[in-house]
């Protein structure tokens, strides 16, 4: 009985958050308010400012937020620190960085706090930035231009410690701006951001991800179930009678349309927006009768679940579906994908573990196509006119079998994400075409051997946008990883080197001052090799193989034995591995 109360006062309680959550979103849906004066607006984002925190639970992201820009005390924590929040409209991104500032601005030198509209004015927002840090009147901060306001902001801001909240971008552009003006000192300065946008929160900096996910796990009402090495929480599971209520409810508002759920009924007056074909062996004469008399051309997205259906509907009745999830779907044939040109609006196509061998050449007509997984699939090559998806931005592939890029792939010029690509099977000037993808922010390869042009094509990405490198090259390729990068890939933030076991830490890597995740496999981890990891300031997950050498306990001299007792500053997680392990340790 006790259990039932418990449940039940949870789904109340997830009940209340829905309709809180429902509520935040009519309030903000139009973005702006307007007052009795109709020339002027006032941008609802800007209020959230003045909100009281305790109407939202934000003490435990409060005090991670703080954690994060005030721990360790550190000559590295000198530098400026940036930390980016992000998340969708009306999570309390605004307030919670609001909060976070009036705890902290009082120990800074100079602050401001200032709200980014969605077409900025740069001349305006940089005259109230240097408004508030330098307590000019607004009036007296005119200048030239945009490049002469940056350059008073920096000089100003050049020998004080400075606290800045940057509310609300929506460009990268307007950052990359803002970011010119804020002056890189050693004065133990912190920027805070927030954003919706993925892309410009991890261009800013360290990321905190704003969602109600913690507090549904908090409430038991969501239960975590896988994690990646690096502490990333990769996916969750919800108890019987929570997926009950989310079902129910999700039919009673037309959510979602579930065809062969038990017990669930369909109301043919309703306009299918969502459709979810569940697995069903035998489909009974009513069943198959009503899925006939289905429309289908109001649908926007269509997910199969373990599916072993005899069929599903053709693929020119969703004339408007954007999101096509055939993933797992084991009775996928080539005749499903039929049509598939047509659906001109699609953003979103996963083929994943299905058993699908070749892709329509149609696919091309798909110009707003946004995702293709095809991972897990025995799929060899892609069709030529795949280079036509020219705003493709993830592209998953199967390294399991092989997939082959058809040349002129630098043409998607919106790719950011390439993942499992083996370069063993593609053409000669795949090398050359890769380093033209100038947006690509993550990379995951495959080689049997590294060559000189590879590493200059990933060296020439690691210093543009690519942020996340991963790296699957045999023991031939030691040299090419140990020898020196150039350009040095500056902006990794996430860096594995898998199946070379190099000799010791590459001295290249030491230099990657915004890596955060590193896993790598070293023969030798001795006093040199460990004082190259604490270089790493910003490293928080480290996933080490080491085969330990015999040595000499008083090789290591007191000075690096105290600095590697300081470690790395920032590290959160460690994975090791001892493979190998010889009598005598380094330290």
């Amino acid at each position: 009985m006790k259990a039932q109360q418990r449940i039940s006062k949870a789904i109340q309680d997830f009940k209340t958050q829905i309709k809180v959550v429902g509520d935040r979103n009519q309030r903000y849906r139009t973005g702006v308010s307007s007052t009795r004066n109709t020339d002027e607006m006032v941008d609802i984002r800007a209020l959230a400012i003045f909100n009281d925190a305790s109407t939202l639970d934000i003490d435990e992201s409060k005090n991670e937020v703080i954690n994060m820009l005030t721990k360790d005390a550190s000559s590295a924590q000198r530098e400026v620190k940036v930390v980016s929040l992000v998340g969708c409209e009306g999570l309390g991104k605004t307030t919670l960085a609001k909060q976070v500032y009036d705890s902290l601005k009082d120990k800074f030198d100079c602050q401001a706090f200032v709200t980014v509209p969605r077409n900025p004015d740069l001349m305006k927002l940089l005259r109230t930035i240097l408004s508030d840090v330098s307590h000019q009147e607004y009036t007296n901060t005119k200048a030239g231009d945009v490049q002469h306001l940056v350059e008073k902001i920096s000089n100003f801001l050049q020998n004080k410690r400075y606290f800045i909240v940057v509310d609300d971008l929506w460009h990268l552009k307007s950052w990359e701006t803002i970011k010119c003006a804020l002056k890189k000192n050693s004065c133990g300065s912190r920027i805070i951001t927030t954003t919706r946008i993925n892309e410009v929160a991890e261009s800013a900096g360290k990321v905190i991800y704003i969602t109600y996910l913690n507090d549904l796990i908090n409430r038991s009402l969501i239960e975590p179930c896988v994690f990646s090495w690096s502490g990333r929480l990769c996916s969750c599971r919800v108890h019987d009678m929570i997926l009950e209520f989310i079902v129910s409810k999700a039919v009673e508002e037309n959510f979602v349309t579930l065809f062969g759920v038990p017990n669930t009924i369909y109301d043919p007056r309703r306009k299918i927006r969502r459709l979810s074909l569940l697995d069903t062996n035998e489909l009974s004469d009513d069943l198959v009768g009503l899925r006939q008399k289905m429309v289908y051309s109001h649908a926007r997205s269509i997910s199969v679940f373990s599916g072993i259906l005899d069929s599903i509907p053709p693929l020119h009745k969703f004339r408007h579906v954007r999101v096509l999830d055939l993933e797992g779907y084991k009775g996928l044939q080539a005749h499903h994908l039929a049509h598939l040109g047509r659906l001109f609006a699609l953003k979103y196509l996963s083929l994943r573990s299905t058993k699908i061998h070749k892709l329509p050449e149609e696919i091309g007509e798909l110009q707003y196509l946004q995702t293709l997984d095809l991972l897990y699939t025995p799929i060899k090559e892609l069709p030529s006119s795949v280079v036509r998806l020219a705003r493709l931005i993830n592209l998953s592939l199967s390294c399991t079998y092989g997939v082959r890029l058809p040349d002129g792939f630098r043409n998607m010029q919106s790719l950011q994400r390439l993942a499992e690509i083996d370069l063993s099977i593609q053409s000669p000037c795949f090398v050359h075409e890769l380093r033209w993808l100038r947006n690509l922010r993550m990379l995951n390869v495959r080689s049997n051997e590294l060559t000189i042009d590879l590493v200059s094509s990933l060296s020439i990405l690691g210093a543009g946008s690519l942020n996340s490198l991963i790296i699957w090259a045999n023991r031939s390729c030691i040299h090419l990883v140990m020898e020196p990068w150039s350009p040095i890939p500056l902006r990794l933030k996430l860096l594995e080197i898998r199946w070379s076991w190099v000799p010791w830490v590459p001295r290249w890597i030491s230099l990657l001052y915004n890596l955060q995740h590193l896993a790598l496999d070293v023969q030798r981890l001795g006093p040199a090799e460990a004082s190259l990891l604490w270089r790493l300031n910003a490293l928080s997950c480290l996933s080490l193989g080491v085969e330990i050498e015999v040595a000499n306990r008083s090789s290591s001299t007191s000075k690096e034995q105290d600095q590697q007792g300081a470690w790395i500053p920032k590290l959160e997680k460690v994975h090791s591995g001892l493979f190998r392990l010889r009598i005598g340790v380094v330290f």
